[in-house]
C-alpha cells in the first residue's frame, strides 16, 4: 500500500505539471492594430493624430504580454515554468520589440535635434 502511494504522488505531480506545462506553452491571439487603435482612441475621448497608432499599438503591445496565460514567464525559475521554451523566446521577442520602439520613440521621433528636449514618459520608458 505504501509502495503504491509512493508511486502515486510523485505521478500525479508529473501529471500536474505536464498539465500546466500544455495550458502556458500557448501564445496569445494575433489582434487588429487598426481595431485596437481606434477602440483605445474612443475609449479615451483621444483623436487620432500622427503617431498615435503606434504608440497604442506599443502599449497594446506590452499589455498583451502581461495579460497572457500566465502572466511575464521569463524571470520564473521554478518547474513547469522552467521546462518551457517556446514561450519565453516568445516574450524575449516582444521585450526586444518594446525596448527597440521605446528607444528609437525617444532617440529619433520625439526630439527634432539632439540637443532637444526630451519627453520624460520616453525617458522613463527607455530604460527599462
Amino acid at each position: 500500500m505504501k509502495t503504491r502511494l509512493y508511486l502515486a504522488i510523485p505521478a500525479v505531480l508529473v501529471v500536474l505539471c505536464l498539465g500546466m506545462m500544455f495550458w502556458l506553452n500557448h501564445e496569445p491571439a494575433l489582434f487588429d492594430p487598426v481595431e485596437r487603435n481606434r477602440a483605445h482612441a474612443e475609449q479615451h475621448g483621444h483623436r487620432p493624430v500622427t503617431g498615435y497608432a503606434t504608440t497604442a499599438t506599443l502599449i497594446a503591445t506590452v499589455q498583451v504580454l502581461l495579460d497572457k496565460r500566465g502572466g511575464y514567464l521569463s524571470n520564473d525559475i521554478m518547474p513547469p515554468w522552467v521546462l518551457l521554451d517556446n514561450v519565453p523566446n516568445w516574450e524575449f521577442g516582444v521585450l526586444t520589440q518594446v525596448r527597440d520602439l521605446s528607444r528609437a520613440m525617444r532617440n529619433d521621433f520625439s526630439r527634432s535635434q539632439t540637443q532637444s528636449t526630451e519627453d520624460p514618459d520616453l525617458m522613463e520608458a527607455d530604460p527599462l
